[in-house]
């Protein structure tokens, strides 16, 4: 394109050459043609320097792509002149991965997790601590006392004391308690869904008080699933669970319809919705 700009400019100035020579012959004090020719090509010249000034923004443009390119270029030179098997990178690598291990392992299990998926109030927990020994989930409550805490999902691992994988310890009594946990959600999808219990001690799962699964005794950490068919929109849920003596812990998993994949209760998912609490507080 701009080589044929060129050949115009080019062009328009012969022709200012040719009327310049006519010029010659015209009388003293007389205006010609050859004058009023002179003044348009004036103008032509002024629109060579126009184009001039275009060409000059493209050289500019060409020249910052062209710096642009150049420093990439010398990054992508400069990484290959790395010698990769000199012992100072070898070490130098050495320290970075024992240096990020040790992060992660200071660090929670889900920290990763929460930066991407905010943690939200989705259950109620309520916690009770038993006067009495307890040995099955239908004896008769003895509450000497209580405490009501938040939680995003239903993920305590077997172990020696009451441990949310992302709270942390409870500092609740290790034995002979009663918990009862609460939540809603929205099902996006109707059909048959699954829901696995794994509890040490007994528990029981109701969704719109219909009793889904349980196991009211004392046992070790162990699994119990249940179906039942939902369809789309608001339901409610109840898990409640006991502790008696020796190791506890509860966590909950569903699977939508058409799906093998697990989720904690809590997980969001195309199948499922968990719906935040309205009356939570000091939730972290």
């Amino acid at each position: 394109m701009r080589n044929t700009e060129n050949n115009t400019i080019t062009g328009a100035n012969t022709g200012t050459e040719s009327s310049t020579a006519d010029m010659g012959t015209a009388e003293p004090g007389t205006h010609t043609d050859a004058d009023i020719n002179i003044g348009a090509n004036s103008n032509i010249g002024a629109n060579s320097n126009i184009g001039g000034g275009n060409s000059g923004a493209n050289s500019n443009s060409n020249a910052n792509s062209t710096a642009k390119k150049s420093i990439f270029v010398r990054c992508k030179e400069g990484i290959r002149k790395i010698n990769w098997h000199d012992p100072s990178w070898i070490f130098l690598s050495i320290i970075v991965v024992v240096g990020l291990l040790l992060i992660h392992q200071m660090l929670p299990k889900r920290f990763i997790a929460d930066i991407f998926n905010k943690p939200e109030p989705l259950m109620r927990l309520t916690l009770e601590e038993q006067k009495t020994k307890i040995r099955t989930l239908d004896q008769e409550s003895d509450t000497a006392r209580s405490n009501i805490l938040y939680i995003d999902t239903i993920d305590f691992p077997d172990g020696t004391t009451f441990k949310h994988t992302r709270l942390g310890d409870l500092l609740f009594p290790k034995e002979d308690f009663r918990t009862t946990i609460e939540g809603e959600f929205d099902a996006l999808a109707a059909g048959e869904y699954t829901f696995i219990v794994a509890s040490d001690d007994g528990f029981r799962l109701t969704i719109n008080e219909a009793m889904i699964s349980e196991f009211t005794n004392d046992r070790p950490m162990s699994e119990t699933e249940g179906k039942i068919t939902l369809t789309k929109g608001r339901h409610s849920f109840i898990l409640r669970h006991f502790q008696g003596y020796g190791g506890v812990g509860l966590q909950a998993w569903y699977i939508g319809p058409g799906s093998e994949r697990r989720y904690l209760i809590g997980q969001h998912s195309s199948s499922l919705r968990f719906i935040p609490r309205p009356d939570a507080k000091d939730f972290k």
